[in-house]
C-alpha cells in the first residue's frame, strides 16, 4: 500500500509526525510519503522509512508584512499554487 500525507502549512505537525512514525511500522505499507513545509520542526524526528519532501513556506518568503494584509494573502496564494504544482509533479 502507498500513502501520501500532504500538509501545506505544518499546522498539524505536532500530530502528523507521530502518525507517520506509526504508519512506517506497518509492514503492509510499502511507500509512505510526507509532504510538509520548510518550517516543520519535526522533519528530523520522522522514521527513516518515510520519504520526506519539503514544500515552500509562505512565511519564510514574506516576514515583512502583517498577517491579513493584501501582500500577505497574495504570498500565501502564490505559495499554495507552487506547493500544489510540486505535489502534482511528485504524484
Amino acid at each position: 500500500m502507498k500513502i501520501i500525507l500532504s500538509e501545506y502549512s505544518s499546522g498539524f505537525s505536532d500530530y502528523s509526525y507521530l502518525l507517520c512514525n506509526e504508519l512506517a511500522c506497518d509492514s503492509e505499507i510499502t511507500n509512505l510519503v510526507y509532504l510538509s513545509d520548510e518550517n516543520n520542526p519535526y522533519m528530523g524526528q520522522i522514521n527513516d522509512r518515510v520519504c520526506k519532501i519539503k514544500l515552500f513556506s509562505a512565511f519564510k518568503a514574506d516576514k515583512a508584512h502583517k498577517k491579513g494584509s493584501i501582500r500577505w494573502a497574495l504570498n500565501r496564494y502564490i505559495t499554495s499554487v507552487r506547493n500544489c504544482k510540486r505535489r502534482n509533479r511528485f504524484v
